[in-house]
């Protein structure tokens, strides 16, 4: 019981607030492998309704979130977008702030990038592109993104065995 204990709030960790695919995840516990969780993720995200997959989409925060708000709500994300270093005064905020306004008008969810460390200037372009999506299309790309950064997490803080 205490291992289940213990991997639950390792699954939370994973996320930064509840969700549906943290809920049905939790329910599908113990896992025994990162693989399996992740394939159980992908399985999950795959069986959700459309409703239920924008609110997984929304839960993310915003590319170029204020970085004071970043921070304390969602502490994985701050580190991985790098947001302290990415505000060198190129305007790329401001250019990510109303692209995103842009986006979620437009899709009605907000914009999901897998980071991976790249400078916000870097991002405009594929924001840019992936508005040429159709909404089913991006819909799609914005949960694959979801899966590619959950993967990353897993894979530089592996979840199963650690108590």
């Amino acid at each position: 019981m205490t291992a289940h204990r213990g991997q639950r709030s390792a699954i939370e960790q994973l996320f930064e607030g509840d969700n549906p695919l943290l809920l049905k995840l939790i329910e599908g516990m113990p896992y025994e492998s990162d693989a399996q969780l992740l394939a159980r993720a992908r399985e999950v995200v795959e069986a959700l309704s459309e409703e239920q997959r924008i609110q997984l989409i929304n839960l993310h925060p915003r590319i170029g979130e204020n970085s004071k708000r970043l921070k304390s709500e969602y502490p994985t994300s701050f580190e991985e977008q790098g947001a302290d270093r990415n505000t060198a005064g190129d305007g790329a905020s401001e250019q990510l702030a109303s692209l995103n306004e842009q986006y979620e008008i437009q899709f009605g969810f907000r914009f999901v990038v897998f980071v991976n460390g790249r400078p916000q200037a870097n991002l405009i372009p594929i924001l840019q592109r992936r508005m040429q999506h159709s909404h089913d299309e991006e819909l799609e790309t914005a949960l694959g993104e979801i899966l590619a950064i959950t993967a990353d997490r897993l894979r530089k803080r592996p979840l199963i065995g650690q108590t």
